[in-house]
């Protein structure tokens, strides 16, 4: 079964089972809806697998209308409306969240609150996300190389750290035993 995440100022925060393509009105829904006060629908968004990612404005006639979906694999980030003491790690790392925290903070410190990151992230394309909209590419990997160059996160940041690449060796495989099951057959 697959999944999408709802995440960020939702009442109830998680992984949900999906058979495919749903509404994000309904996203919000299975989360319990967005905490009130709290939540900005006005930068609601949307991560997708490849790394890529796309806000949405959820006003009051969205509710009404067919709402943007949210595919299988996504994660839905609802922000906050306002500036607290935390920042947000999203993405592939071991424990994905809001953490509290009483000043600026290093990207290794916010991976290190997450509990590190995949096996399976692309830390070269990393981006943070400041409260007024503002995106920051980060290339981790080059940061590994020379801590100095450090960027800081402030309270309302996102830190996001999209999936890698993946190379399916099965059918890399598969397909080599084609190729050489071919060429041995043409030289019969």
């Amino acid at each position: 079964m697959k999944q999408v995440k709802v995440s960020g100022y939702v009442i109830k925060p998680g992984s949900y089972r999906v058979k495919g393509p749903i509404p994000l009105a309904y996203a919000l829904a299975m989360a319990g809806g967005p905490v009130q006060g709290e939540a900005n629908l006005r930068k609601v968004i949307i991560f997708k697998p490849d790394g890529s990612e796309r806000e949405v404005r959820i006003t009051d006639e969205f509710w009404s209308k067919a709402s943007p979906k949210l595919n299988p694999g996504e994660t839905l980030y609802v922000p906050s409306a306002y500036r607290y003491d935390e920042v947000n790690v999203l993405g592939y790392v071991r424990n994905p969240g809001s953490y509290r925290v009483k000043r600026e903070i290093t990207i290794f410190e916010a991976l290190a609150l997450a509990g590190g990151a995949l096996e399976k992230a692309k830390l070269s394309g990393a981006r943070i996300i400041r409260p007024d909209g503002k995106r920051v590419e980060v290339n981790i990997e080059k940061l590994y190389e020379n801590p100095n160059l450090s960027i800081k996160l402030y309270p309302g940041d996102t830190l996001y750290i999209p999936k890698g690449f993946e190379v399916n060796w099965a059918m890399i495989l598969t397909l080599l035993s084609i190729i050489s099951t071919t060429i041995t057959l043409l030289k019969r």
